[in-house]
């Protein structure tokens, strides 16, 4: 059994009062391809306080099996959730998901998903594009509404003056924008591969967490304290 981000549900339905997943994104555990999961046949096991689903992959049309645990009920206050997701088989990932994703804002946590899926199935310049769409995501999230529209690689060079980021990180975020210009545009010269895309997917973890995850547990321990 294995645990899925539920940023990897793109859309919530109601079933029976309660809130499910429509759909999953995320690596097909048979074959590896990145594909999205649809979510119909929703089943809920009322005594265990859960519902169970099961789709084939687009890809290889073998079953997968899907249960969502202490789903959020419909009409309540509070967001489409449900305590945990989770997929049968497990599949194989070459890297796991990052810690205190939580933390981070769900529109820039769906896109580093996207990316983390697109690295697991072995799409490397895919993997290079979807990094470049999380950053974009990022910093425009991080600067004023007047200058959101502006071109990534003038952003970045304006961001110091709205976020304090370290040397380190300004350069890691230039590399991180160069990364995604190779993903993005054919070049018989240049490609993604598999190390690159790792290194990429790395860097963003960084940046996430100077950003984002490390604030909120200073701001944790401070509330202990």
């Amino acid at each position: 059994m294995f645990t899925l981000p539920l940023e990897a549900v793109p859309n919530w339905i109601n079933v029976s009062s309660f809130w499910l997943p429509q759909s999953v994104d995320f690596v097909c555990p048979h074959c590896g391809r990145e594909v999205n999961f649809a979510l119909t046949n929703w089943q809920h096991v009322n005594r265990r306080s859960a519902a169970s689903a099961a789709a084939n992959c687009p890809g290889c049309r073998k079953e997968v099996r899907f249960w969502a645990i202490d789903p959020s009920k419909y009409g309540d206050t509070g967001s489409k959730e449900c305590a945990e997701l989770c997929m049968h088989p497990t599949p194989t990932v070459k890297r796991s998901m990052m810690r205190g994703l939580d933390r981070v804002p769900p529109e820039i946590a769906r896109a580093y998903v996207s990316a983390l899926s697109a690295l697991n199935a072995g799409v490397w310049n895919g993997t290079a594009a979807l990094v470049g769409r999380a950053l974009e995501g990022l910093v425009k999230n991080l600067m004023p509404k007047d200058k959101q529209k502006l071109p990534l690689a003038q952003m970045l060079a304006e961001l110091p003056d709205t976020v304090d980021l370290p040397k380190t990180l300004r350069t890691l975020t230039d590399g991180l924008r160069k990364g995604r210009n190779i993903g993005a545009h054919f070049d018989l010269d240049k490609e993604a591969d598999e190390e690159m895309a790792n290194m990429m997917v790395e860097f963003l973890e960084y940046f996430l967490e100077y950003l984002y995850i490390v604030p909120a547990k200073v701001d944790d321990l401070h509330r202990r304290l």
